[in-house]
């Protein structure tokens, strides 16, 4: 994983901590990278990188399910890591 990706997640651990401390509403939100090629092993390095920096959440989506997700997508989606 890149420092930055460290760094973000640190930043938002911290930033919950406080969140939470103040007892001030929040929703998480997350990226989602997407796949219009077919290429599965793009998306099982992004996936990789991210639980590698810590983010256990993330998981690797089907197109149908990246386009249930965000139905603006390409409808030729092919996968997603979300």
């Amino acid at each position: 994983g890149s420092i930055e990706r460290a760094l973000v997640r640190d930043s938002i651990a911290s930033m919950r901590l406080h969140l939470k401390r103040f007892n001030l509403p929040y929703r998480p939100v997350g990226s989602l990278v997407v796949d219009t090629e077919g290429d599965d092993e793009s998306l099982r390095k992004v996936l990789e990188e991210s639980h590698d920096a810590g983010d256990t959440d993330v998981e690797l989506l089907s197109g149908s399910q990246a386009l249930e997700l965000e139905p603006s997508l390409d409808p030729n989606v092919k996968g997603a890591v979300h």
